[in-house]
């Protein structure tokens, strides 16, 4: 339809077709595709005044600046620069931009800052019919206080989160609250609970790339932790390869952590610590610092067993 809409000068038409372009390459994890579709589909929602999609593509653009390659520390400017310039008097905006922006500031071990703006993300909501910021809000929330090592806290949110998402028929949401405390609950050493609190996302048809890859990787480190190496070996390998397909270095980073978890707990050091180092590369070119302090913590635990080992 963007031809069409292209020829008759719509620039609404051309808005919506170039969001859901860039909507279409994020499923995908190509996020800097996306966000040159984005950029172009806000463009074209300014000129025509077109309110709503305005929204829809800086909420679009600041996800990508979280998942996509863009470094940490120039994805907080851009969010930034976006706020200062399409915020004011627009509290949709304010409410789609300010997630993204408090994950950002999380990954870069500021979570005061990160919290500040998701209650000023919260205050901006409370004036919208926006049913679903009793969902969304509560995650970024979680997430927030995940990368400053607070489980507990996280779990809380999730839990709440998801009862909503239950009371509103939001399935979609379910599957990312299922896949977040599944994650947390593997990391807190709890894998029967996390293989229940999976359930949601493993019965779900069509899962974004990044879903998917998140989901095979938890898949792996459960079969390595019952011992059943072969289906764990499979999983790790096939999460890492289709990580690679995508320009996300947080994804790329995860799958890599993730079957650096599972080689370990199947005795293969050496492919763990190989993995680990990854992950770091991973995480830094990003700018996870969290991430990257988790992937060293894994990397010095292994290097300190192999040392014990030659004593």
């Amino acid at each position: 339809m963007l031809p069409v809409f292209e020829a008759a000068g719509d620039r609404v038409g051309q808005a919506r077709a170039r969001l859901r372009l860039g909507q279409q390459r994020q499923l995908a994890g190509r996020h800097e595709e996306a966000d040159r579709e984005l950029v172009r589909a806000l463009g074209h929602a300014v000129a025509a005044g077109a309110e709503p999609e305005r929204a829809a593509a800086l909420g679009a653009v600041g996800v990508s600046l979280w998942r996509g390659p863009e470094p940490v520390a120039a994805a907080v400017g851009r969010c930034r620069a976006l706020l200062a310039e399409h915020g004011g008097g627009r509290p949709t905006v304010g409410v789609t931009l300010n997630c993204p922006l408090a994950v950002l500031l999380a990954l870069h071990d500021r979570p005061a800052r990160a919290l500040a703006a998701l209650d000023e993300a919260e205050r901006l909501s409370a004036g919208l019919s926006y049913a679903e910021a009793k969902v969304f809000l509560p995650v970024f929330r979680a997430t927030v206080h995940t990368l400053a090592g607070r489980r507990s806290e996280a779990l809380r949110l999730l839990a709440a989160a998801d009862e909503e998402a239950v009371r509103l028929g939001a399935a979609g949401m379910r599957c990312a609250i299922a896949l977040e405390a599944g994650r947390l609950l593997l990391d807190d050493g709890r894998p029967a609970e996390a293989a229940r609190r999976l359930a949601p996302a493993a019965g779900a048809e069509g899962l974004p790339r990044a879903d998917a890859v998140d989901l095979t990787g938890l898949w792996a480190r459960l079969a390595a932790a019952s011992g059943d190496e072969r289906t764990a070996l499979a999983a790790a390998d096939e999460a890492v390869a289709a990580a690679a397909l995508t320009d996300s270095p947080l994804l790329r980073a995860t799958a890599a952590l993730d079957r650096a978890r599972v080689l370990a707990a199947l005795g293969r050091d050496t492919g763990a610590a190989a993995a680990a180092r990854s992950a770091v590369e991973h995480f830094t070119d990003k700018g996870h610092l969290p991430g990257a302090r988790a992937a060293r913590s894994l990397l010095g635990e292994l290097t300190a067993a192999r040392t014990t080992e030659t004593i």
